[in-house]
C-alpha cells in the first residue's frame, strides 16, 4: 500500500542531482497514478509513476522541460509515452465518473484498474480477492472501466465503486475532466491509500467476482470450446512475418477466412480422435460472427459484448470441459472457468508464457495438465491428438497426482 492522502508517502530522487524530489499533487491518467514533483535544488518539474499496476514493470520518470526519461524505462514504449502525454497533449473533452456509494469510510483504499489492455484490466481487478483477504478490515474503492462493472462483487469490504464510461484506446490519453473528478472525489476521505497489484494469487476463484460456477467434471453432455477472436493478434496463423504486416497495414479481413478454415479443420480432427459417438458439444464462442461454422458447430458468438452477453459467455466457458484458442487476454476467463484449456502460442510471443491463464490449484502438476501452451508451429493433427488424450486421459492423471 502506498499513501497518498494526506501525505504522498513515496520517495524518489532526483535522477539528475540525487536530492529528494518534493511531490506536489497526485495526477490519474488512466493507468497512471503519478505524482507531480520538484527538486529544491536544481529546481526541475518531473512526472513520476506510483508503483502500482503496469508501474511496477514499466514505471519512470519524465523531466517535463525536455521529456526525456530516466530510470529502467528510458527508451519510448506504449506505457510511458502515454505519460509524457500529461505534458504534451492533453484532452479537454468531458468524461463520465458514476460514484456507486455502498458504505461510508473516512480512510479507503484505491485500486485503480484503468488500462488500454483489456487483459490489464482484468488481472487488476482479480487482484481484490486477495486485498479483501489480506486486508479484512480495509474499504476498497474501485475504479474501473464500464465493462468489468458487471464482475465486482457486492461485498462489505467494497466501499464505492467509480466507473469510467470510456473505451480502452482512450486510456491512452490524459483527459483533464478525469484527473479533476477524481481529484475531487478524493477530497471527501481523511487517509487514502493506493493498492500494489499486477497479477492475481493463484488459485484464483472466479466465481467470488462472477457468481458463475466453474466446470463441474461430472457434467454430462460437456462443450468443446473454440475462443474466437477476429484482431490480428488472434488469428491461427503461423508466420510471423504475416502479423507484423496484418497489424501494420490493418488488413486481419483478408487473413480471417485462413483462420476460419483452420479452426474448423482442427475441430474436423477433434471430432474424430474423440469417435463420431462421442458425446461432446462441440461450440465456439467470443467476439466476432464473420463465417458460418459446420452444423456440429454449435455457434455463440456474439457480435459485441455486454453485460448480458459476459454472463452468457461465462457460462458457456463454465459448460466447457476444454477450451481452446490462441494466445491473449480472451483466453483469462475460460481459463477460469473451464475444466482445461489449451493456448495456442504464437512465433515470438513466448516471452508471455501464462500470462493468459489462471491457476485452480497448487498442484503444480495437475496444473499442467490441465492447462498447457503450445506452439502454433504444431500440426493441426497433433493439437487435437493432444486435447483429445487431455480429455481421455485426466481421470487417470489425477488419481496419480491429486494431493
Amino acid at each position: 500500500m502506498i499513501e497518498i492522502k494526506p501525505n504522498i508517502n513515496y520517495i524518489v530522487e532526483c535522477p539528475i542531482c540525487k536530492t529528494t524530489l518534493q511531490n506536489n499533487e497526485i495526477i490519474w491518467q488512466g493507468p497512471h497514478v503519478c505524482t507531480d514533483a520538484t527538486c529544491p535544488n536544481c529546481h526541475k518539474n518531473f512526472l513520476f509513476d506510483l508503483p502500482v499496476g503496469q508501474s511496477l514493470l514499466l514505471g519512470g520518470i519524465l523531466d517535463t522541460t525536455n521529456q526525456k526519461f530516466y530510470g529502467e524505462q528510458t527508451a519510448p514504449n506504449w506505457f510511458n509515452q502515454s505519460l509524457a502525454k500529461i505534458n504534451t497533449s492533453s484532452n479537454k473533452e468531458e468524461v463520465s465518473l458514476k460514484i456507486e456509494k455502498k458504505f461510508d469510510a473516512d480512510e479507503v483504499v484505491i485500486l485503480n484498474v484503468l488500462d488500454t489492455h483489456y487483459g490489464h484490466c482484468l488481472v487488476r481487478l482479480l487482484c481484490l480477492e486477495n486485498l479483501v483477504k489480506q486486508f479484512p478490515d480495509k474499504k476498497f474503492i474501485i475504479i474501473t472501466p464500464i465493462f468489468l462493472r458487471w464482475m465486482i462483487p457486492a461485498h462489505p469490504s467494497i466501499s464505492e465503486i467509480w466507473i469510467v464510461n470510456m473505451k480502452m484506446p482512450a486510456f491512452n490519453e490524459y483527459y483533464i475532466n478525469l484527473n479533476e473528478k477524481i481529484q475531487m472525489e478524493c477530497q471527501r476521505f481523511n487517509k487514502i491509500e493506493l493498492a500494489q497489484v499486477l497479477n492475481p494469487p493463484t488459485p484464483t476463484d472466479i466465481t467470488w467476482f462472477t457468481q458463475i460456477d466453474t466446470y463441474d467434471f461430472n457434467q454430462k453432455k460437456p462443450r468443446i470450446t473454440f475462443i474466437w477472436r477476429e484482431d490480428a493478434n488472434r488469428l491461427w496463423i503461423k508466420n510471423w512475418f504475416f502479423y507484423e504486416v496484418i497489424k501494420k497495414f490493418k488488413i486481419q479481413k483478408w487473413f480471417l477466412r485462413l483462420h476460419f478454415n483452420r479452426v474448423v479443420a482442427f475441430m474436423k480432427k477433434l471430432k474424430k480422435e474423440l469417435g463420431d459417438k462421442s458425446d461432446f458439444r462441440f461450440t465456439v464462442a467470443g467476439l466476432g460472427t464473420s463465417y458460418n461454422f459446420p452444423d456440429f458447430v454449435e455457434d455463440l458468438r456474439v457480435a459485441q459484448f455486454d453485460d448480458a452477453a459476459e454472463i452468457k459467455t461465462g457460462k458457456i466457458y463454465s459448460e466447457s470441459i476444454l477450451a481452446v484458442g490462441i494466445h491473449g487476454s480472451s483466453l483469462i476467463l475460460p481459463s477460469a472457468f473451464a475444466g482445461m484449456l489449451v493456448c495456442i502460442m504464437p512465433s515470438r510471443r513466448w516471452g508471455n508464457f501464462s500470462e493468459d491463464i489462471l491457476f485452480k490449484t497448487h498442484n503444480p502438476r495437475t496444473e499442467s495438465f490441465d492447462r498447457r501452451v503450445v506452439s502454433i508451429q504444431m500440426s493441426l493433427k497433433e493439437i487435437a491428438f493432444m486435447c483429445a488424450d487431455m480429455i481421455g486421459w485426466r481421470s487417470y492423471y489425477q488419481k496419480k497426482f491429486r494431493i
